[in-house]
């Protein structure tokens, strides 16, 4: 069963948009690494078993609206990203980080692409879960739910809102550990 891994945010300046979302909203990022060949580093904002990623470089630079930040695209995980790959007629990418502790992190992504609409398969090759005591709650996707389940198959566990208007993703809804829920657009 699918569930959301993480939502990806584009930022041009990775230090500024870690401030603003802990100053504007209080959630806290630690720095995530490098990807390996993809000139991209990243910040991550961890919301128990899934996580918020700042995303910057060069490539992400050439998504951002006008040099606006803003939501790229989100991850579903799965256990056996090749049957989801095989079943979609998409390939199947590797890639890793390493952590600033020196701990590589391996994945593999399937319908890689930043369109927000549509999510991208991930499976984790090395375990670990991002913490946090923030929660994922919703996102606001514009897609047709017929889409979104010929993609992903099973959808009933996804907290998915179909949104009518320009396709992507976005807002992102989170449930604060005080209670207020807080809406990221």
């Amino acid at each position: 069963m699918p569930r959301v891994d993480h939502v990806v945010y584009g930022v041009a300046d990775l230090d500024a948009a870690a401030r603003r979302f802990e100053e504007e909203y209080g959630l806290a990022s630690v720095e995530g690494g490098e990807h390996a060949g993809f000139g991209t580093h990243n910040r991550l904002i961890g919301l128990g078993d899934s996580y918020i990623e700042l995303l910057a470089g060069p490539p992400v630079d050439a998504l951002l609206d006008g040099g606006r930040d803003r939501w790229l695209g989100w991850m579903v995980r799965t256990d056996d990203i090749e049957a989801e790959a095989a079943r979609v007629g998409v390939g199947v990418m590797s890639m890793s980080r390493t952590r600033p502790d020196g701990v590589e992190l391996r994945w593999r992504l399937a319908g890689w692409g930043f369109t927000g609409l549509l999510p991208v398969f991930i499976q984790w090759d090395t375990p670990w879960q991002p913490g946090g005591d923030a929660r994922l709650a919703w996102l606001d996707v514009s897609i047709s739910p017929t889409a979104l389940h010929e993609w992903v198959g099973e959808t009933d566990d996804l907290p998915v809102r179909t949104t009518e208007g320009a396709a992507g993703l976005h807002a992102v809804g989170i449930h604060l550990t005080d209670g207020r829920h807080i809406v990221i657009r």
